[in-house]
């Protein structure tokens, strides 16, 4: 039987990154997607990154940006505000269809 749940994030279990400035909680994972709630305190850093084995794209929660990292490219995430910052992390070992004109791969500074 399949089921919905509504939960707040904090309820989800937490894990402790990039030196404990950036809390990932799980929301979803299958062999090939992983959805997660990524919290970055102030000046809190996602280190620059290559995706080699799958792409992700983050929701910047509240503001309507995107940032979208395909398979062979990188990608970093830096909280540069006073507030913590929200993403919501999807990752899929599926290849994206990337249009032409699309932005890959960034060295975003929220904030700055």
């Amino acid at each position: 039987m399949n089921s919905t749940f509504f939960a707040p994030p904090s309820d989800l279990p937490a894990e402790y990154v990039s030196g404990g400035k950036v809390t990932k909680r799980l929301v979803y994972k299958s062999s090939d997607t992983e959805v997660a709630i990524l919290e970055l305190a102030p000046g809190a850093e996602i280190k620059l990154h290559e995706h080699t084995e799958d792409s992700e794209l983050y929701f910047i929660i509240g503001t309507g940006l995107v940032d979208l990292c395909p398979i062979g490219a990188s990608h970093r995430f830096e909280n540069a505000t006073p507030d913590k910052v929200l993403l919501l992390s999807v990752k899929t070992t599926k290849k994206p269809e990337i249009r032409e004109g699309d932005v890959t791969g960034s060295k975003f500074v929220f904030g700055a």
